[in-house]
């Protein structure tokens, strides 16, 4: 639990910086400063450094280093007009990215100031490190029964490393722990903001969200905003971009790089042994107490599992390792990184459409003595994530406060994939292409990819759990194996009208098991089982009535045409059909270059012709009409000079496209086709004037974007025949949704064998004790039972 700390007084002093600039900090507490830098002049360029010694010489003219990382190559840097001409002179070629940082951090401090009045939602807003730590005493006192303080130690100047500690109730002491901190880098603010976003929705979402309610359960968290609290006070109260901590280096010189001090390749490349750099390493390994703290934390949890150390700004998703000359990870943990980072960088972007690039760290470039690389060296699960933005451009350091709360949400989305890959042993998702309705009367089969976690293993054959009426125990049915990590089973035959709920049971060799979905018990999958009325499918290997264009076209380039595609880095090589060729793509020609051919200068439109979403094929439907949409789509937009800056929309009609309604907006980079279902009454209402339509486009300057559509399938279903409904009020021998005295005239001319013997004919719906479904082909008393308990 947290301590108790006096306010800590300083006396009046004056510090000097590398920069020359003298900041008077006053008597009072640690916050109030007479001057605070406000950067006018000041522009962001871009240099290129061809080796070390120009790195050294870019940050030695500088002011300090804008790129979260520097290297040989381009990486930016803030300069004053004099300090630009510097770098001109030492042939650094420099570029101007923000002519000027004055107006920009004005308008932030204007902004705060007025946010700090307005008392809007916290998370609207940046906070202080004193505001941070009341925020989190707040969750502890809301949630005791979940959550904890937990001091971590002190900074140099003696501030509490301060952490929120998070898990469900019960016996901990076999939990995997997962640790999650931001602020080592002082002016990266949008980094606290997300990782006591994430502290607050692992409270707030426990008891709601299935999958987080799982994780809370099986996971001990431990989550530290402000890794580099003097750093970071003194962003607010005097210097906004300064990086490091507030080590006096005795040399006019102040801060150690705290993502440079760590025990791993220390005071290699990436890191400087100059006190006046901004990734100076320090004196030596863990010379800074915020570092040494968090090594003897990390070192006296043997059950640390996991690790995520947050920055900004880039976008990127960052795996071991990060120094140069590191050995290679061993095949099985390089592919488990590379799949978890693309998952995490797929479900941020599934947010709102923000793309982290998911790359090793020293793809970025090499840097010595990082966090991250120490972690992973200590046998954890160990991320970097650079939030956003992707530019300097879209205010670099200086992140708008409108994009905390979106930050925040998209993050807490990966880190539901990062630490299910720990707290679960299986790895456990459904096919796509398992239904959402089944056949009635009809066994159908439902398959999942079950991937253990490296070093464990499947112990026997998982167990696919189903029943129907909504109502009494599971049954188990054995799971064959398909072939690599793949698993199918059969559900059984389901009455018409009847919902089949199913589930899947995975054991582990190291003794624990695991449901999927998590809350199997009170929401398994589902599927109805509906009559199916009506199938329109177009495999596009004929003009079936498409068209191209509408009034707001506007490409020049990369129109909408049904091809057989030609491969390039964009675009798919054949279409999805498996005996097929023919495919709608964005003008399927490869050309000289991935850019030859795709979209450029705007939009181009593909309609569909008209299909109809209520057609039963002349059976009465029993209730509302569901019409399954399908198709495969292509998309790619993650190349080029503007990568991951469009979109495609997908659009539906119920009106003959008079008025269009969205049904999916498309930003994800997959390199394959993918299949995307809909009931269409989630979006409007079924009608027989329905079309689809794809709007692919082309707004940034540069961008390479393709696109393809292939195998629409249009599917509509209907309870057309309640099991028990076999006549009208009269007896007459026609279903009308209804279950009473007629349906028991009708049955009674009904009585004796089915004809030829064969289960299930007309009235037979149960067995001679009345056992509804257990049909026994014949029609006796037992079905009259059976109808007395399905009376409307």
């Amino acid at each position: 639990m947290t301590q108790t700390r006096p306010t800590r007084l300083f006396r009046r002093h004056s510090l000097v910086l590398a920069a020359g600039l003298s900041v008077s900090i006053s008597s009072l507490a640690i916050g109030q400063v007479e001057r605070p830098k406000d950067y006018a002049g000041y522009a962001v360029v871009q240099v290129t450094a061809e080796n070390a010694a120009e790195i050294e010489s870019a940050m030695a003219l500088s002011e300090t280093i804008w790129s979260e990382r520097s290297g040989i190559g381009a990486f930016e840097v803030v300069a004053s007009a004099e300090q630009l001409a510097a770098l001109t002179q030492a042939g650094l070629e420099p570029v101007v990215v923000i002519d000027d940082l004055g107006p920009m951090l004005a308008a932030e401090r204007a902004q705060l100031a007025v946010l700090a009045q307005a008392k809007n939602p916290w998370f609207d807003s940046y906070h202080p490190t004193a505001e941070i730590h009341s925020y989190l005493d707040g969750l502890v006192a809301a949630h005791p029964q979940l959550a904890t303080l937990d001091d971590l130690g002190d900074s140099l100047q003696g501030r509490e490393l301060k952490a929120i500690r998070i898990t469900g109730p019960g016996d901990t002491s076999n939990r995997p722990i997962i640790f999650y901190n931001g602020g080592q880098h002082a002016r990266e603010w949008i980094s606290p903001a997300t990782v006591t976003y994430i502290a607050d929705q692992l409270l707030a979402q426990y008891g709601t969200d299935p999958l987080v309610t799982a994780l809370v359960d099986q996971v001990e968290w431990v989550l530290l905003p402000v890794t580099n609290p003097d750093g970071y006070e003194y962003t607010w109260d005097s210097v906004r971009l300064w990086r490091k901590n507030r080590r006096n280096n005795g040399d006019g010189t102040f801060g150690v790089d705290l993502n440079r001090n760590w025990d791993i390749d220390f005071g290699g490349e990436g890191a400087s042994a100059n006190t006046n750099s901004e990734t100076y390493h320090g004196p030596f390994a863990f010379s800074e107490p915020e570092t040494a703290a968090l090594r003897d934390f990390i070192a006296s949890e043997p059950r640390m599992a996991g690790h995520i150390d947050w920055h900004c700004f880039s976008q990127l998703i960052l795996y071991p390792w990060g120094y140069s000359g590191a050995p290679p990870l061993p095949a099985d943990l390089l592919a488990l990184y590379e799949n978890l980072s693309g998952e995490m960088s797929s479900v941020i972007q599934s947010q709102f459409g923000t793309f982290y690039t998911p790359q090793p760290s020293i793809d970025l470039y090499p840097a010595a003595g990082v966090m991250g690389d120490y972690t992973a060296d200590q046998g954890l699960l160990a991320w970097t994530i650079e939030l956003r933005p992707a530019t300097s451009g879209q205010g670099g350091f200086v992140l708008p406060p409108e994009q905390i709360l979106e930050t925040g949400i998209e993050n807490f989305e990966a880190v539901k994939v990062m630490a299910s890959a720990i707290a679960f042993p299986f790895r456990i998702t459904a096919d796509a292409g398992n239904p959402a309705f089944v056949d009635p009367n009809t066994a159908t089969d439902v398959s999942f990819s079950i991937v253990p976690q490296p070093g464990i293993a499947l112990d026997g054959a998982p167990t696919l759990l189903v029943r129907t009426g909504g109502t009494g125990p599971f049954t188990p049915v054995a799971m064959t194996h398909a072939g690599g990590d793949n698993w199918t089973a059969a559900l059984p035959a389901t009455p018409a009208c009847e919902t089949i709920e199913y589930s899947v049971e995975a054991s582990a060799d190291d003794g624990r098991s695991q449901a999927f979905p998590f809350n199997a018990s009170t929401a398994p999958l589902s599927a109805d089982a509906l009559t199916l009325g009506s199938l329109l499918t177009d495999d596009m290997e004929a003009d079936s009535g498409w068209s191209v264009g509408s009034p707001d076209d506007d490409a020049t380039t990369g129109l909408w045409s049904r091809s057989d595609p030609e491969a390039t880095a964009a675009q798919p090589e054949d279409d999805a059909s498996p005996a097929g060729t023919m495919a709608w793509i964005t003008d399927g020609r490869a050309g000289s270059g991935v850019g030859s051919f795709d979209i450029d200068g705007g939009q181009t439109t593909l309609t569909s012709p008209l299909f109809d979403g209520t057609d039963t094929g002349g059976a009465v439907a029993q209730g509302p009409i569901t019409a399954i949409l399908s198709y495969q789509r292509w998309y790619s937009n993650d190349q080029g000079n503007s990568p991951n800056a469009d979109s495609m929309l997908v659009e539906i009609s119920n009106d003959g496209g008079q008025n269009w309604t969205l049904l999916e907006e498309v930003s994800e980079n997959l390199n394959r086709w993918e299949l995307k279902t809909f009931n269409v009454a989630d979006v409007l209402e079924p009608t027989d004037e329905m079309r689809v339509r794809f709007i692919a486009s082309d707004f940034g300057a540069g961008s390479i974007v393709e696109a393809g559509v292939d195998d629409l399938r249009v599917e509509v279903r209907a309870c057309t025949n309640r099991i028990g409904d076999i006549a009208d009020g009269f007896g007459n021998l026609s279903p009308d949704g209804v279950i009473d005295f007629g349906d028991f005239l009708a049955l009674l001319g009904l009585i004796g064998p089915c004809p030829g013997g064969v289960p299930g004919c007309t009235g037979d719906i149960a067995d001679d004790f009345g056992t509804l479904g257990n049909i026994d082909g014949q029609v006796s008393f037992g079905d009259f039972l059976a109808l007395l308990s399905l009376l409307d």
